[in-house]
This record gives structure tokens, sequence and C-alpha cells, in this order.
């Protein structure tokens, strides 16, 4: 399943990032996550966005959400658990509601499909040199 952060907001102020920007925010991204996921810990969207240097992004925009369903389709793409279920509210310590839209899942299974996608994102990344 491929894991979605649909909800957004616009980034004030709007901005234009190049792509060069966004590349390099990307892997500081995935860089800030896989570290994450080796210490067996989620980050908040908030906590994410500033860790991120190459461009200006703030929690709930849609350059961020962009940017986290890039990385989770590559995840999917190359057969790995999307490092995206590390990012969490601040409020309640989980995905935003975007992370299972269209699952159709009850809020129960929600809770063990994250518990058990956020075990193999650790697993993944523990045994991982990249």
């Amino acid at each position: 399943m491929a894991v979605m952060h649909a909800q957004y907001h616009e980034s004030p102020p709007m901005t234009t990032n190049t792509h060069t920007q966004r590349c390099a925010a990307k892997a500081e991204m995935r860089a800030v996550l896989i570290q994450c996921a080796r210490d067996r810990h989620t980050i908040t969207y908030g906590d994410l966005c500033i860790e991120i240097t190459a461009m200006r992004l703030f929690p709930r925009s849609r350059a961020l959400v962009a940017l986290l369903n890039e990385i989770g389709a590559e995840d999917e793409a190359n057969g790995l658990p999307a490092l995206a279920t590390l990012v969490v509210r601040k409020a309640d310590g989980r995905p935003g509601g975007g992370y299972f839209r269209g699952s159709g899942m009850s809020e129960g299974d929600a809770e063990a499909y994250w518990q058990e996608q956020f075990a193999r994102v650790c697993a993944a990344w523990a045994m991982s040199s990249q």
C-alpha cells in the first residue's frame, strides 16, 4: 500500500523552489528518516521541516506532502517499506489522516497496520548500509 500524505495547506508564503532545491531537500529528508528508522523513533512533521535546509518547508504544506509521497513511491518501487511511515503528528504521535486515506481500514486495523509498518521500516534500515 502506497503511503499518501494527502492533507495539505498552502505554505506561507508561497515560494518557488528549483529542481535542484527539491532534489536536495528530498535527499536530506531521506537521510533524516533513515536515521530515525535506525534509532527506532518517529519524527513530527514540524521537526522534519526544521531538519530540511535545502528549501523552506512547513507542516501540511503541499511541498512536504509531495516530497513524502515521492519518497514513499521510491521506497515501494525498491521493495522497501515506506520511510514516510515515521512522520507523525505532534498532537498524537500518529501519521496524518492522508496516511490511511482510501485504505478502508477500521481505526483498530489502521493502528495495527501502522505499528507493523513502523517495525518493518526500522528493521529494514537497521540492516541496511545505505
